[in-house]
C-alpha cells in the first residue's frame, strides 16, 4: 500500500495535478478508493483534432482500401449491365 500510495503520488504530481487526496491505510493490504474528475472540452479543439486523426496519411490509406473494393465492384456491375 506504501509503494502504490507513493507511486500515485509521483505521477499525479508530473501530471500537473494541483490536488491529490490519498489516505492509505497501511494496515488492510487492499487498494479501494474512488476519484473526482472534473474536464474542460473546447469544442472546436476536438474537432480539429478529429479532422486531423481522418486526414492522417496511415488513416487515408484505410479509408482508401474500405472504399476501393466497393469502387470495383460498382465499376463491375455498371459494365455488367452495359452488355
Amino acid at each position: 500500500t506504501g509503494m502504490a500510495c507513493g507511486l500515485a503520488w509521483c505521477l499525479f504530481g508530473a501530471c500537473g495535478m494541483k490536488k491529490v487526496d490519498l489516505r492509505p491505510n497501511f494496515l488492510v493490504p487492499v487498494i479501494a478508493g474512488e476519484f473526482k474528475l472534473v474536464v474542460s472540452i473546447v469544442p472546436l479543439r476536438m474537432i480539429l483534432h478529429t479532422v486531423k486523426t481522418l486526414l492522417h496519411p496511415s488513416v487515408r490509406k484505410m479509408w482508401l482500401a474500405l472504399i476501393a473494393p466497393r469502387r470495383a465492384v460498382i465499376i463491375r456491375e455498371v459494365q455488367s449491365l452495359g452488355s
